[in-house]
């Protein structure tokens, strides 16, 4: 019985995070964390003449996550983002929390502004959720 306790004590402490999978890229960890100039958008179709698609990140429950609600979610989008100089994330599937998943489930694509483009104006539309 103590075994079975101290076990759901180590569970609830060492797979808090929820999962993390990176496509095409690899975060700069000693990158500067500033955040506020990306942009989050949603089923979004962006000119890739003027947009580089650097990555792509899926975030999953790990089955015992905890902090991932959908703001916790987006913080981490933003973060990742910063990690590898992106302008732009654009989330092309997401599950809200369920009886099943208490986590915000998205998979989202990174992109970094090229030389051409001088913001988001014409280069970005806003298509609605599928």
């Amino acid at each position: 019985m103590k075994i079975q306790i101290g076990l759901v004590f180590i569970m609830a402490f060492v797979a808090c995070a929820p999962e993390v999978t990176r496509i095409g890229y690899t975060p700069d960890a000693a990158a500067d964390n500033d955040n506020r100039s990306i942009k989050i958008l949603k089923y979004a179709t962006i000119d890739e003449s003027l947009y580089e698609q650097i990555g792509t990140i899926t975030i999953s429950d790990g089955k015992f996550s905890r902090n991932c609600d959908e703001d916790a979610v987006i913080n981490l989008l933003k973060d990742e983002a910063s990690r590898i100089s992106a302008d732009l994330v654009n989330i092309t599937n997401s599950k809200q929390p369920s009886s099943l998943s208490k986590c915000y489930q998205v998979t989202a694509i990174f992109y970094r502004q090229t030389n051409q483009a001088d913001g988001l104006g014409s280069s970005v539309s806003v298509s609605s959720q599928p």
